[in-house]
């Protein structure tokens, strides 16, 4: 199989490996003379496009053919334009094949973190709130790994440092109080020390009122300035704690359109233009959220990247929408608002509540999270070249020829991250101790 069309309507097929200019390829039982060199996972036309014509991919509009293009052509940035830029008026069309939550007799093995919820990983994690505090904050992680190594009710210890927390204003000192909060909430940290300098924006004082109601004795402060030697003192504390431990955008109306209420759908409206004001405060588009790796990989414009990324949510009803830094108070599907930035998303998304991030990659990247991170490579290529990075080969599936097949590679998948959500497997990043934490920048450092 040359290429392979993901949904009947489409009017484009991904090619499975680098094709020639003058190959054949069968679609649809069709046979496509290339009138180009095609890239691996590039796009082919299916037909003749005129000019200002729609394309379609997942079954939607993933862009406009900026001049006529044949059958068989490669279709890319030279030939296709977004869609984005104009303004957008939304209607509630419910989709009726939204699957809302329901119950099951599966069951983990998980850490009880009462209100905080259940983790899957019991580590001491040590967070830095401000720049001035990462010193220390190194030292002291170095010297709890050496007197609490990890053991087998024990995951050992996570060091965050922080690249701001002092010279911040408005909302952006408002997003990463919540995010480091949020973080220091999550349930796979069974302790935590947050440390401080005493005198940034991001205080301990400050901290308290985005933290709210929590339990004080697995959430631990050390201020530097307010002790003569933090290293005693924070080994103190440690000691205290052990004994206790964007890409939405050109997909959104599919989104929409499984909201659970007229209500939840009225929140991703706002949402949406919420973030539209934030690329518009700084002169920028949303459009140009592709990077120059994603076009490498084939992706085109950034209606083609979030129907991608959309795909990977199944159809669940959506059933909660989140400011971000908001922790989520809903089971089910659940959007959060938040860049297409991998760092600042995902610690979003970990500051919301998530324990374990499940990450699908083309092109590959060691990059981990401030919790476990299972990454799926989507071509075996990758998964071949990259053992160390990747977790799950799903190329394997644009290879399976029977039913039987696919549904073997499904169980797998689910047993492997039911696997990791157990501790029975650890993800390729903690085997590397590769752990960051970041938040969504909104303003000028003062």
């Amino acid at each position: 199989m040359k290429a392979i069309k993901l949904y009947p309507q489409d009017t484009v097929a991904l090619a499975t490996a680098d094709l020639k200019r003058g190959e054949a390829v069968v679609v649809d039982g069709q046979s496509i003379v290339l009138l180009d060199d095609i890239p691996n996972a590039h796009k082919i036309a299916l037909k003749d496009f005129k000019e200002g014509e729609a394309i379609r991919k997942y079954d939607n509009i993933i862009g406009y053919a900026s001049r006529p293009i044949r059958k068989g052509e490669w279709i890319h940035e030279h030939n296709e334009v977004t869609g984005l830029g104009k303004s957008k008026e939304y209607t509630y069309d419910f989709n009726p094949v939204s699957i809302f939550p329901g119950s099951s007799d599966d069951t983990f093995m998980g850490y009880d973190r009462g209100d905080a919820g259940a983790g899957i990983r019991n580590h001491l994690a040590i967070i830095s709130t401000v720049f001035c505090a990462n010193g220390p904050l190194k030292k002291l992680a170095k010297m709890a790994e050496e007197k609490y190594p990890a053991a087998e009710n024990f995951d050992g210890v996570i060091a965050f440092d922080q690249q701001f927390g002092c010279s911040q204003t408005g909302q952006d000192l408002v997003t990463t109080c919540k995010i480091i909060a949020g973080i220091a909430k999550n349930a796979n940290f069974g302790g935590v020390l947050l440390v401080s300098n005493g005198c940034e924006m991001a205080i301990p004082t400050v901290l308290d009122d985005y933290l709210g109601e929590y339990d004080r004795k697995r959430i631990r402060t050390l201020t530097l300035q307010n002790v003569e030697d933090e290293f005693e003192e924070g080994m103190r504390l440690i000691d205290e704690i052990m004994a206790e431990v964007p890409e939405m955008m050109g997909a959104e109306h599919i989104l929409m359109n499984r909201a659970a209420s007229q209500d939840i759908f009225q929140d991703i409206v706002d949402m949406m233009y919420a973030y539209d004001a934030y690329f518009a405060r700084y002169g920028e588009k949303a459009a140009d959220n592709p990077t120059q790796g994603n076009k490498a990989g084939g992706l085109t414009t950034l209606e083609e990247k979030s129907l991608g990324c959309i795909q990977k949510g199944g159809h669940c009803a959506v059933m909660e929408v989140l400011k971000y830094g908001d922790r989520a108070t809903k089971n089910g599907f659940i959007l959060i608002s938040g860049p297409g930035n991998d760092l600042a998303g995902v610690s979003g998304q970990i500051a919301a509540g998530a324990v374990l991030t499940l990450f699908t990659t083309g092109r590959g990247t060691p990059c981990g999270f401030a919790g476990p991170t299972f990454r799926l490579a989507s071509n075996t290529a990758l998964a071949t070249r990259k053992k160390n990075w990747i977790d799950y080969d799903a190329g394997r599936l644009l290879t399976a020829k029977t039913p039987e097949e696919v549904e073997a590679l499904n169980q797998e998948l689910y047993d492997a991250v039911m696997a990791t959500v157990n501790g029975e497997y650890h993800t390729r990043t903690e085997e590397n101790g590769y752990y960051i934490m970041g938040a969504l920048k909104d303003g000028v450092t003062l």
